[in-house]
């Protein structure tokens, strides 16, 4: 078991995430529970590799503190006060993590390409950060929080928060938002409204990031329906080793309006070079 240090005061900080990382904690159940969702605490946790679930129904809080119950008694996993809003979060950095990397099987499906071809959907980026995430929220209530909103609003306007919308004309019909840490894009939920939607926009993402230099696209959980699409499970400590070379890189990809029709034509031939790009002496 790994020895108990319960926090003393403040709030959360790199420094705190580095030490609970190092020894081992959050493995199999949370890493914190506590503090305030604000802007530079998520920041700081996200480059840390960890990031927050936050529970709004009383049903879920209850059920998260009985079943954590012993390891909250004993500091395994220190409580922090949290905010106004009585929500309560639970920090998790989970092992194994999913992920996209550059050279893994995202390659689209034929039935996949084919919607493409023919749906005339378009996509941009960062237009409509917080349209996607109360859309995100109306199909999941229990997480996406005005918190967690108004904290995602001020990074994207630090430059860190991004969105990826997709339009049937000029209507917005599915679409997803995460954090960018150097070379790695965090995607946090994504909605639609169209089948296949969620499909087109992550796959236009992970084409841009990837062929914009990115090293990893992180989806958090190698869930069932996540693993089809091409992410793969990576240990913590490779999520993290990966994260620690990528955090400082400066990543600039393209973020233009876009056809849809374009990914399956990305398809249709050679792939360009993708992923870190390598300096090349003089």
């Amino acid at each position: 078991m790994v020895p108990a240090s319960r926090p003393t005061a403040g709030a959360l900080s790199p420094e705190l995430w580095q030490r609970l990382l190092a020894e081992g904690r959050g493995l199999t159940s949370p890493l914190v529970l506590g503090g305030r969702l604000e802007a530079q605490v998520l920041l700081d946790a996200y480059t840390s590799g960890v990031f927050p679930e936050p529970c709004v129904r009383e049903t879920t809080k209850a059920m998260m503190r009985e079943k954590h119950a012993d390891e909250l008694a004993s500091g395994i996993i220190p409580e922090f006060p949290g905010g106004p809003s009585g929500d309560e979060v639970w920090w998790q950095s989970p092992d194994p993590r999913g992920v996209f990397t550059v050279d893994g099987p995202w390659k689209p499906r034929r039935h996949l390409r084919r919607l493409m071809r023919e749906c005339g959907w378009r996509s941009t980026v960062d237009q409509r950060l917080r349209e996607v995430m109360l859309s995100c929220r109306r199909h999941d209530t229990s997480w996406i929080t005005d918190d967690m909103v108004d904290a995602f609003e001020e990074l994207h306007r630090r430059g860190r928060a991004h969105s990826l919308e997709i339009w049937e004309g000029d209507e917005l019909i599915g679409g997803l938002y995460g954090l960018q840490v150097g070379g790695v894009l965090m995607a946090e939920s994504l909605f639609h409204r169209r089948e296949g939607v969620w499909k087109v926009a992550l796959l236009d993402i992970v084409v841009r990031f990837f062929d914009g230099g990115g090293a990893l696209v992180d989806c958090q959980y190698p869930g069932p329906h996540l693993i089809p699409r091409g992410v793969q499970p990576v240990s913590r400590a490779e999520y993290l080793r990966i994260l620690g070379r990528e955090r400082d890189r400066d990543v600039d990809w393209d973020r233009a309006e876009r056809p849809i029709g374009r990914l399956d034509e990305r398809f249709a031939g050679p792939a360009p070079a993708r992923g870190p790009k390598k300096k090349t002496k003089a």
